[in-house]
């Protein structure tokens, strides 16, 4: 198989899977605003994993297209979420929520942390 044929087969496999992920981003977002529309405490721990699961598995993917889709999906669900909360009596829902998506910890914290831990402990013998 020639370098071209590859270079060709990578390129539409790229483009069907940012693709993909655009629609699974966009219809994430649809459903997160979608469960907002009738505001309890569970719709919004819906939405509140949502958009945390669009924002961490943007960081899967290599493409600039998805990850764009994946946060824009976020951007979406979370402005719903505060709109909602905002219009709602208690102002601590959306502040603890914002926390919770902004303090999330990267992939990467719990790898260096595992590692940070390992080196600290003392050998063992």
């Amino acid at each position: 198989m020639s370098r071209y044929r590859v270079g060709t087969a990578l390129a539409a496999t790229h483009r069907g899977l940012a693709l993909a992920t655009v629609v699974v981003a966009v219809s994430a977002a649809v459903a997160g605003v979608m469960a907002l529309r009738v505001p309890t405490v569970w719709t919004g721990l819906l939405a509140v994993v949502t958009a945390m699961v669009l924002a961490r598995r943007a960081r899967a993917f290599p493409l600039v297209a998805e990850v764009l889709g994946l946060l824009s999906a976020t951007a979406v669900v979370t402005t719903a979420l505060t709109v909602v909360w905002l219009e709602s009596s208690d102002p601590a829902g959306p502040l603890v929520a914002l926390v919770v998506l902004a303090a999330a910890p990267s992939g990467g914290v719990g790898g260096g942390t595992r590692r940070a831990c390992a080196s600290a402990a003392p050998p063992h013998g």
